[in-house]
């Protein structure tokens, strides 16, 4: 769980600003599926396993370059638990990363109690670390606009509530 207050916030990239002709009723999004990886193990003689320690020290680096270049978006969209649930079910294994949290508020380090009584500013967000390889911010974003209904006000189905309102943090513009 994380808690972020409005410092290091940066506003959405003006070209995001634009989007009325990508959600059109048209637009679709294609998802990856989550494949799952089964391995057994077996005995190895020395060289192989020389050979896999190479292969592991690869995928690592890989691993270490893709989260170097990865950027992290603040969605809030109601409860974000459900938030979290629709991203993964849609982006799956080209996520980095998902976490749930407050963001946008005063007060630091709060508690839900403290999000609840409307007076901290915070919003409940899911954080999406994601690499533009995998999956481009405007996806995101049409995806974000698609699951949910944005001009309801300060609600989301039966969550209601200034921190269940629909807003997006950029935290790296870059």
């Amino acid at each position: 769980m994380f808690s972020l207050g409005r410092v290091g916030m940066a506003r959405l990239p003006a070209a995001l600003l634009s989007l009325s002709a990508a959600l059109s009723s048209s637009a679709r999004l294609s998802a990856a599926g989550a494949g799952a990886v089964s391995a057994q193990a077996v005995p190895q003689q020395p060289h192989q396993q020389n050979q896999q320690h190479a292969r592991i020290s690869q995928q690592q680096r890989a691993a270490s370059t893709e989260v170097s270049k990865a950027k992290v978006v603040g969605f809030g969209a109601g409860c974000f638990w459900g938030t979290e649930r629709f991203f993964r079910d849609e982006f799956g294994s080209r996520l980095v990363d998902t976490e749930v949290g407050y963001q946008g508020g005063n007060t630091q380090s709060p508690t839900y109690e403290d999000i609840c009584t409307g007076t901290t500013g915070h919003a409940e967000v899911l954080r999406v670390t994601y690499t533009p390889e995998q999956v481009e911010l405007a996806d995101l974003v049409m995806f974000f606009f698609r699951m949910h209904n944005p001009t309801t006000l300060n609600r989301q189905g039966w969550d209601m509530g200034t921190q269940y309102r629909s807003v997006i943090f950029v935290e790296d513009a870059g």
